[in-house]
């Protein structure tokens, strides 16, 4: 949710608080009482879910155009359905689908772009999320890899033996060859890219001719161009012949 958004739903609860501060000094019966307030706070959740929906609806609109502006044409451009791209969903993803996908060029390779959404859990306890992924064009011989960043308990145990510590503890090799993915990822630039703490769950994957990264929350527009910049040079380096 943008900057206003949290200003305007901070205000919402607080609208809330002094309804149910209010209702609480009106001479009413108990029952009565309780009826009112449980009524305020249920009208705050559903003005809540309304201006969280709209806020995104927003932002997808933003972003559609901000691909539509690079050259991408978005699923939507034709109402076709929104197609997954690279990323294989966990286990734990009910109903995971793609809710928006586009096709174009950054600099001069072919490009994707892909937000999908999933739910974890199941019934009241459940919650859902998403996430976007970015891919570029690299060489179809290009090693195939996939890098999860570690998070908790696993966070130590490192299976790359890269020359940089930070990577080693911060990433794993889910698939591909370890050996071989450690020495690519001993390049100078690799530290700085992949040492770096992000502030959410990352995935590198490079396979079938791509090089992605999915990033497990919900991108805006502004994001489009920094993101792209990360997976361009990741693929340049790592498959400099694409």
């Amino acid at each position: 949710m943008a900057k206003s958004g949290v200003i305007l739903s901070v205000l919402l609860w607080v609208a809330v608080v002094g309804a149910i501060i209010f209702i609480s000094s009106l001479k009413l019966q108990r029952n009565e009482r309780k009826l009112w307030t449980a009524g305020v706070v249920m009208a705050g959740f559903v003005t809540q879910l309304g201006m969280a929906a709209w806020y995104d609806s927003q932002r997808r609109k933003a972003l559609n155009e901000a691909l539509t502006q690079r050259g991408f044409v978005p699923n939507t451009a034709d109402e076709s359905p929104a197609q997954a791209l690279h990323y294989l969903s966990q286990s734990e993803h009910h109903s995971f689908k793609a809710v928006l996908s586009a096709l174009g060029t950054i600099g001069d390779r072919p490009a994707h772009f892909a937000e999908y959404q999933y739910t974890i859990g199941r019934g009241k306890g459940s919650q859902t999320f998403k996430m976007a992924e970015f891919a570029v064009d690299v060489s179809p011989a290009a090693m195939p890899l996939r890098l999860l960043r570690r998070r908790g308990v696993f966070k130590k145990a490192a299976n790359l033996a890269t020359m940089y510590e930070r990577i080693n503890k911060e990433w794993q090799a889910a698939d591909g060859r370890e050996g071989e993915a450690s020495m690519k990822l001993s390049l100078p630039y690799y530290e700085s890219m992949l040492g770096e703490a992000q502030p959410t769950d990352e995935q590198w994957c490079v396979s079938d001719g791509w090089a992605s990264l999915t990033i497990r929350r919900t991108v805006r527009a502004e994001d489009l161009d920094a993101v792209y910049g990360r997976v361009m040079m990741f693929a340049k380096i790592y498959a400099p012949e694409a």
